[in-house]
């Protein structure tokens, strides 16, 4: 089992109302998505978040990783969109001892034109998973700089795994 399969396929996911009352009236909506739409998305993902994949994936190339999660992964896989504008692609499930939700995102090239507008919208939607999950948490390359800062500044806590990956904890 690769680290990636371990820490982010477990558990069921518990909370898609939750997920769904983060739709806001500042133009973010979070909706379910298939097949296709995963493929299409993941082709326009940043290169940082393309290579993070392949890190923690275990995998040898972009498209192995990819084909892993809409194989493997048994849980809801959302899109967020700002205005119809998708940034983002993520997923959340309960951890294999129910005590977290284990929890990932990885952003599109369109992410940096609405940063400080989904920075906002992030505190509000973290609260609510907290709420529902207690705790939330994954493991990151550190080589991803931006998702090691946004993490950072929502209030992750972070425990050394080895040079290159981290588990954060977001309370």
């Amino acid at each position: 089992t690769t680290l990636f399969r371990s820490l982010v396929q477990v558990g069921k996911v518990f909370i898609i109302n939750e997920l769904l009352e983060c739709n806001h009236k500042n133009g973010w909506t979070i909706k379910a998505i298939g097949t296709s739409e995963i493929w299409s998305i993941c082709n326009s993902l940043r290169e940082e978040d393309k290579r993070e994949i392949v890190k923690v994936g275990d995998k040898r190339t972009f498209d192995g990783c990819v084909f892993d999660l809409i194989m493997h992964y048994n849980h809801p896989i959302y899109k967020i969109m700002h205005n119809g504008e998708t940034i983002g692609i993520g997923g959340i499930c309960k951890s294999y001892d129910k005590q977290k939700g284990i929890i990932w995102l990885c952003f599109t090239k369109d992410y940096e034109k609405h940063k400080l507008s989904f920075l906002l919208f992030s505190k509000r939607f973290k609260d609510k998973l907290i709420k529902a999950y207690g705790c939330l948490s994954n493991v990151v390359w550190l080589g991803n700089l931006s998702h090691v800062e946004y993490l950072t500044w929502l209030g992750a806590k972070w425990t050394p795994l080895t040079k290159e990956f981290a588990i954060f904890e977001l309370k």
